[in-house]
């Protein structure tokens, strides 16, 4: 998913602009990709209302680190599920008013990251279902935008799954067809 990609990208765009090299370009990404992880990491224990230690805690671990200072995806899809549950617990507990426009594209786009880019995560986007009704006009209201968010996500996921299987379809990846093919590139 292209908007997991948001900091390496970047830095490609920056690299190119200023004709940097490729090694300086990658580390440019894993400085970015941090950046990017941290500025997320720091709204998400700002507005989570309990277990703020214990966010901060897993963004400490080893592995988290390691994933944040990458070029991969993976620091960023952490990012974005502990977003989720952070604006899932904070509309559960200490938000006072209703959910607007910019609260459901937001959880949009976290169900979006989490579930595109590794869908056994849509699981974890079910979490919506926490947020209570008295923070949406009604209960038709939740329904309906719950509802919203699933069938899109499900719908990507859908058709990432299907644009995947066609690209490979195109291709044998018998190790016979892949050894013959470089020995005739090679020659």
């Amino acid at each position: 998913m292209p908007l997991n990609y948001i900091p390496q990208i970047l830095s490609i765009w920056i690299g190119k602009i200023l004709h940097i090299p490729l090694v300086p370009m990658l580390y440019l990404g894993r400085l970015l990709n941090i950046i990017f992880c941290i500025f997320i990491l720091y709204f998400c224990i700002k507005y989570i209302p309990i277990m703020k230690k214990i966010v901060f805690l897993i963004a400490l671990f080893p592995m988290s680190m390691q994933l944040f200072t990458s070029v991969s995806a993976d620091g960023s899809i952490i990012c974005s599920g502990i977003a989720l549950v952070s604006f899932v617990l904070y509309a559960r507990k200490t938000m006072k008013r209703k959910i607007n426009v910019k609260d459901i594209s937001l959880l949009l786009l976290l169900c979006l990251m989490l579930a595109v880019s590794k869908p056994i995560y849509a699981f974890l986007c079910s979490i919506i279902f926490w947020i209570p009704k008295a923070r949406f006009k009604s209960s038709k209201n939740k329904l309906l935008i719950i509802s919203l968010i699933g069938i899109v996500t499900l719908s990507c996921i859908l058709l990432k799954l299907f644009l995947s299987s066609t690209s490979e379809a195109r291709f044998d990846s018998s190790p016979k067809l892949d050894i013959l093919h470089q020995i005739h590139l090679i020659s």
